[in-house]
């Protein structure tokens, strides 16, 4: 079962790489955890707008800016697939607001 679980985050998490790649305004950074640091980076928004933008739609991420080496970065768990999938376009509205 333990296997199982690990082999599911892992699947997750390079979906959820590849989708935050894809995305204009945010710059994903490699991970082998079962969450992924991104970085804003799109002129005029914070990692903290982003945050408060994303729990308005219900989805919680750790906002990180606040760390001088995590300037404008979030980190976000890898979840199920459909958590994952509701993430990415919370994420993409957040960023057009």
């Amino acid at each position: 079962y333990f296997k199982q679980r690990v082999n599911y985050v892992i699947k997750e998490r390079e979906w959820l790489l590849r989708e935050l790649a894809k995305i204009d305004g945010a710059l994903p950074y490699p991970s082998d955890t079962n969450f992924i640091l991104t970085k804003i980076t799109r002129g005029g928004l914070s990692s903290s707008t982003v945050t408060k933008r994303l729990r308005k739609r219900n989805i919680l991420v750790k906002d990180r800016g606040d760390h001088p080496l995590l300037r404008n970065c979030f980190r976000v768990t890898v979840g199920t697939h459909y958590m994952n999938e509701t993430f990415i376009s919370a994420l993409k509205e957040a960023l057009e607001e």
